[in-house]
């Protein structure tokens, strides 16, 4: 037999492949019990698919946090390094004396005065931790031609190290 086919009160036949076989007993004692248990096995399968979606949804809020929670300044410059937007000599230099790397003092140089360029140095230089949601940050990044999903990366990379 291929294929069983029920329908409360109304059929019961065993198929081989397009044939009929045979037909079952009615009622199908078995096949009601079947059929009664759909509406539960329907609804533990949604109950399911809405844990995996909370659950991925879960982990994309997770991702988004790490991105928005502030990286410790060794982790910052580190993962510029390891991302070859500065060199690894400039990311010691970075640590160790709080010189700001070539590329990064160019953006400041070309693009702000006063106190934001101020501003600019003095975190770049000597701040303990950089905050992804520092107005800064996006205007850096965008300086130096990152769109905000890859400074979302650079952070969540950074976090990690």
């Amino acid at each position: 037999m291929t294929e069983r086919l029920y329908v409360q009160g109304t059929r019961h036949a065993l198929m081989a492949r397009h044939d009929l076989a045979d037909g079952g007993p009615m009622p199908w004692p078995e096949g009601d019990a079947i059929i009664a248990g759909i509406a539960r096995l329907l609804e533990a399968q949604r109950a399911r698919v809405a844990a995996q979606v909370a659950a991925a949804r879960a982990a994309r809020a997770a991702e988004r946090d790490a991105a928005i929670m502030p990286v410790q300044r060794r982790q910052f410059f580190q993962e510029l390094a390891r991302r070859g937007e500065i060199t690894r000599a400039e990311a010691l230099a970075a640590v160790r004396t709080g010189d700001i790397p070539a590329r990064l003092q160019a953006f400041i140089d070309a693009n702000l005065t006063g106190d934001d360029r101020f501003t600019a140095e003095i975190l770049l230089s000597g701040a303990a931790e950089f905050r992804r949601d520092h107005a800064l940050c996006n205007a850096i990044g965008a300086g130096l031609g990152w769109t905000s999903d890859q400074i979302d990366d650079l952070w969540r990379a950074a976090s990690r190290l």
